[in-house]
């Protein structure tokens, strides 16, 4: 009986230990994690900066469109009234 219950206590120890080594690579998978996420979060930041930078200083061409379009309107209505002089 007493080889049998030191097989069993050895076993016992071998399930601690591998149940330790778990445990430490749960805890560092779970600090990984957390920094990943925080990097994350920071990229997206700086995605979302960078994005506000590129509107704020080359605005979409629409906007250039729109700016000229007043202009166009203004040439033809100068070449009107012009060409409607007597």
């Amino acid at each position: 009986m007493s080889a049998r219950t030191e097989s069993q206590a050895s076993s016992l120890e071998e399930t601690a230990a591998s149940m330790e080594e778990l445990n430490t690579t749960f805890q560092k998978n779970d600090e990984s994690s957390q920094h990943v996420s925080q990097l994350a979060a920071k990229a997206a930041g700086a995605v979302r900066a960078t994005r506000l930078m590129r509107d704020f200083c080359m605005p979409p061409q629409i906007t250039q469109r729109e700016t000229r379009f007043p202009s166009a309107i203004s040439g033809v209505a100068a070449r009107r009234t012009v060409s409607q002089l007597p």
